[in-house]
């Protein structure tokens, strides 16, 4: 579905704001991410922000199909959707059911009708805070078009949620997006000690950092900061 650039300005004029000291972003987020599903031809979308025990963490989902997505990566730590956060690109999924990358979560996507799945990473201080998600239920080449009105799209939905943190709203989206802000440098440096040690790429890294934090009831924040000041990444099971 090509988007030109006429429709997608219209789109993003007519989103909703979320402004106002009274707005609890959480509940506006449905209804927002709802909005692009008509315009640019999508079946569900979702948001998933970092979050201090699962390492991401799913905020809203326009369906059960956008839910399941953005849980079942939660679970299991890998998807397209980590992938995007953690590398801070761009992640494009045509068909889930010829992708070989993330086997263990394909048969529970496909059997809730997720087929096709772009993932774009939402930044906020300079860096991913989370993943903007969106999906179809038939396979889907996701043009250049499409890719660039998500995109924009998301940046519409970064300035949102940079002003709710500006204005200090309360709730528990913009707790995690504080937690993101305040833990993000040290979570990143942590995994670049485990991929120079164990020769490994940043997603399995953080799996790892993920597990290890989960094993031992501490936060995956206060582990990376546990192997930064001790300088020991013994902390972490190869």
């Amino acid at each position: 579905m090509r988007i030109d650039a006429d429709t997608l300005l219209r789109a993003l004029d007519a989103l909703p704001p979320m402004t106002g000291d009274d707005v609890d972003m959480g509940d506006r987020l449905p209804g927002l991410l709802s909005a692009i599903c008509g315009v640019f031809g999508i079946t569900g979308a979702g948001l998933m922000l970092a979050d201090e025990v699962s390492g991401l963490r799913y905020v809203a989902a326009t369906d059960d199909g956008a839910h399941v997505l953005e849980q079942v990566q939660e679970q299991a730590g890998v998807g397209p959707c980590v992938e995007s956060y953690i590398n801070d690109v761009e992640v494009v999924v045509p068909d889930l059911e010829t992708d070989e990358r993330w086997p263990e979560i394909r048969e529970p996507l496909l059997e809730a009708g997720v087929r096709s799945v772009l993932g774009v990473p939402t930044r906020l201080g300079g860096g991913p805070v989370g993943t903007l998600n969106v999906y179809t239920a038939e396979p889907r080449a996701w043009d250049q078009s499409e890719r660039d009105a998500i995109r924009a799209f998301d940046t519409l939905l970064e300035g949102q949620i940079a002003s709710a943190v500006a204005l200090r709203h309360h709730g528990r989206v913009v707790e995690q997006l504080q937690y993101a802000l305040e833990n993000r440098v040290a979570i990143e440096r942590a995994i670049g000690m485990l991929m120079a040690r164990d020769g490994i790429d940043a997603v399995t890294a953080f799996g790892r950092l993920r597990r290890t934090a989960r094993s031992s009831r501490c936060t995956v924040a206060v582990l990376a900061r546990d192997i930064l000041e001790r300088r020991d990444d013994a902390l972490i099971d190869r």
